[in-house]
């Protein structure tokens, strides 16, 4: 029997939820499947990805293909993808991400691929970006659904929202969840003042004057529009300057093309010796064991991964109600749950659970029930395979 062939593609391999379920699921596919990835401009990710991914036959990088809309780049990056697919000749052709998506499903319906699968890890579009872009960005995607033999989505939210806007119809989608490796993060050990230090600086020469009283609040994000990070330095600010919290320190694990705005709001609060950007970092699963609240600000999201990895680290969460995060999250039952850039609302559910022990401890009690083997990795990579199956049988019956 001939293996059947799966092109991933996705716009940019940087650290992101997207970006990982992507990788994690096209390097197990097993031997039934010949797996290749293609990828935009370079990323964090490009730097190990075949060190890391050993089971993917090949990697592509379509440097044109890059995530801001430019039509000479992205008439360029459409002529890669289908030379790629010429090349390949891939049975399915599974895209991520929204540029990604819409190129890589004209191409291949274009180039008669047989099965073209695309994910919605959330959408482009959202309720806080200009009204005329928004409308535009829904055109598109109302288009390239119609290309699509299946898709994907990582909520029941994200179904709801794509029906509404008339994107694609019900019998064409399918939920899988993000998935973790839930056993990763149940790191039993509780850190002293000392060696949460250590976690948090990467043992670096940073003074910090940690004691018995700190309380670490922590974000992992990117750092762009759609996680809106500025309003954690806002938050920060209420707790810190307004409200005189100086024993309350916040973190953010990442990177993006935020930083420099967040450097100059940190420096213009005085937040600096409470405030750090951690840059990307590897060993989240120790970093979260030192928060003792996590917090998420987007404005819009798929089915968001680091607050699955805070669930699983018993690190209570305080996020905005959007999307799929309200799958995960039910407001105070095992979270709290805030209207986008509701500062205020945000910088009191914190001080609740920093100082309320026993709603700490019920959401920490109520995640653990919501993590299931739907949000199992190996679950996932499952999923995707028995998806891959029966769409090729579904093609070759016809």
């Amino acid at each position: 029997m001939n293996k059947i062939k799966i092109l991933t593609i996705i716009t940019k391999l940087e650290l992101g939820g997207a970006q990982e379920v992507a990788l994690y699921t096209a390097d197990n596919l097993g031997e039934n499947f010949e797996s290749y990835f293609a990828s935009g401009e370079i990323g964090i990710l490009d730097k190990d990805k075949t060190k890391n991914y050993k089971n993917i036959k090949e990697f592509f990088n379509i440097l044109t293909l890059k995530r801001e809309i430019n039509p000479f780049y992205d008439f360029l990056a459409f002529i890669e993808i289908i030379k790629l697919i010429k090349k390949i000749k891939p049975n399915i052709v599974h895209s991520h991400s929204s540029k990604a998506g819409i190129l890589a499903r004209i191409a291949s319906f274009l180039l008669g691929v047989k099965v073209r699968i695309h994910t919605y890890h959330g959408f482009g579009f959202h309720d806080y970006q200009n009204k005329f872009k928004k409308k535009f960005l829904v055109l598109i995607e109302r288009f390239a659904a119609k290309l699509a033999t299946k898709l994907i989505v990582v909520s029941k939210y994200n179904i709801e929202k794509a029906l509404k806007e008339k994107i694609g119809n019900f019998n064409q989608y399918q939920v899988i969840r993000c998935g973790i490796d839930i056993d990763k993060y149940k790191i039993s050990k509780i850190f002293d003042e000392k060696e949460k230090f250590k976690i948090l600086f990467n043992n670096s020469m940073i003074s910090v004057p940690f004691n018995s009283f700190s309380k670490i609040i922590g974000m992992v994000s990117c750092l762009k529009p759609q996680k809106s990070p500025l309003d954690l330095v806002e938050i920060a600010n209420i707790l810190i300057n307004i409200e005189n919290n100086k024993n309350f320190y916040f973190f953010i694990v990442g990177d993006g093309i935020l930083r420099e705005k967040l450097e100059k709001k940190i420096d213009d609060y005085n937040l600096k010796n409470n405030f750090f950007l951690l840059g990307w970092r590897k060993n989240i699963e120790l970093i979260l064991k030192t928060f003792d609240v996590f917090v998420l600000t987007s404005i819009f999201e798929g089915l968001p991964m680091a607050v699955l990895e805070a669930m699983a680290s018993n690190v209570p969460v305080v996020a905005t109600g959007v999307d799929g995060t309200r799958e995960i999250i039910k407001d105070n039952k095992n979270g709290f749950l805030v209207n986008c850039h509701d500062n205020k609302t945000f910088s009191e559910k914190i001080k609740i659970l920093l100082f309320r022990k026993e709603i700490r401890e019920k959401f920490i009690k109520n995640s653990k029930k919501i993590l299931t083997e739907d949000f199992n990795k190996n679950f996932v990579i499952e999923e995707f395979k028995n998806l891959y199956s029966k769409q090729i049988l579904n093609k070759i019956n016809r």
